[in-house]
């Protein structure tokens, strides 16, 4: 009896990415592009790569059964080889974008653009022109209005400061007035009141012949 043997499949193989340049092209064009096939190869060498690092995740994972895991080792297998390829034609096309760049006018630097309008120059001397000339002005312009102005806001409070000391003296004056007149009151009232006890006469009635009261009468006159 023969012993079965498990055959295993070839991987297939990275896809080359060929580089299609029309004939008469200059340098430059051959030049950009190989780097255009180099970076389409890294780009799936990154894509390999992240697609190994999930199917490693998945190995590692205790829920995956045995026959699942036997198919994900298979495909990891399959994508070593494919990045294997993928470096090799890598490497290749470093070669040739290498070989290519040494050609004469493949690489041409590129031109700055020159921005439309006055150049920079300009502006620096706008500004500095500006901060010397123009901010002391603008400081001493004002400074003016404001002393101009400074006599206008004080005199208002002056003003009213003298009316109320007006008012504050004219107050004072009719209280003293006030008090001068109740002082002449209260002293009529006593003179008036002494007037009055002077003309009944104080203590009490006494008898008085007739002959004295004559008598009295003659010493006055």
């Amino acid at each position: 009896m023969k012993q079965a043997q498990t055959i295993t499949p070839r991987p297939p193989a990275a896809t080359p990415v060929v580089v299609q340049v029309q004939p008469g092209s200059s340098p430059k064009a051959i030049y950009d592009a190989l780097r255009n096939s180099r970076r389409e190869i890294a780009n799936q060498i990154e894509d390999a790569q992240n697609l190994r690092q999930e199917i490693a995740s998945q190995l590692r994972d205790a829920s995956t059964s045995a026959a699942d895991k036997a198919g994900l080792q298979q495909r990891l297998a399959t994508i070593d080889q494919r990045l294997v390829s993928l470096d090799l034609q890598k490497a290749e096309a470093d070669a040739a974008v290498a070989k290519q760049a040494a050609v004469p006018g493949s690489i041409v630097p590129e031109t700055p653009q020159r921005r439309p309008g006055p150049p920079d120059e300009v502006y620096a001397l706008t500004g500095i022109f500006m901060f010397v000339v123009l901010l002391p002005l603008s400081i001493a312009w004002a400074r003016r209005i404001w002393r101009r102005g400074a006599p206008v806001i004080t005199a208002l409070p002056q003003e009213i400061y003298d009316r109320f000391t007006r008012v504050e003296q004219t107050l004072d004056t009719i209280a003293i007035e006030v008090e001068r007149v109740g002082e002449g009151q209260r002293f009529l009232t006593r003179v008036q009141s002494q007037q009055a006890d002077r003309a009944l006469g104080a203590g009490s009635a006494e008898r008085v012949d007739a002959g004295a009261r004559e008598k009295e009468r003659q010493a006055r006159k």
